[in-house]
């Protein structure tokens, strides 16, 4: 991809990041969807897009974004954790657990990552696990 291209696609991103964060969540995706159009390999593009897509209930399509954009950038653990709440909402949990954990893994801090892992186990009724993964969350969080 030739520089001009990816500045168009970024210009795109950050519009549709600010469309996104203004309420026009039709304008965003038209702008990611763009994005990804032109810059094929734009990873952050694509989780956006997923996201979006994701919350206009089409969860095939923000799942393809999602393994693109990890496909990509598979250190951005912000989308395996995304991909493994569509996972958990599909009630595909094998999965969805692989997902939040490979998230904890690139960002073991999160408590999200945790506090999902927690609620996928007391799903499926781990509660062991879900107990550690509930104590992992409130070591993460800051003291008050």
């Amino acid at each position: 991809m030739i520089k001009k291209e990816f500045s168009e696609a970024e210009a795109l991103f950050f519009q549709g990041t600010r469309a996104m964060e203004g309420g026009d969540i039709a304008g965003a995706e038209a702008c990611f969807s763009r994005a990804v159009q032109i810059a094929p390999d734009f990873a952050e593009a694509y989780a956006n897009l997923g996201l979006l897509l994701e919350r206009r209930a089409d969860a095939e399509a923000a799942e393809v974004c999602y393994r693109r954009s990890i496909e990509l950038n598979p250190a951005y653990s912000e989308t395996h954790l995304n991909l493994g709440a569509l996972l958990a909402n599909k009630k595909r949990f094998a999965e969805a657990e692989l997902s939040y954990l490979q998230a904890i893994a690139l960002s073991p801090d999160s408590p999200a990552g945790w506090s999902n892992l927690g609620v996928l186990y007391a799903c499926v009724k781990r509660d062991g696990d879900a107990e550690q993964s509930n104590f992992h969350t409130h070591s993460q969080l800051p003291d008050h």
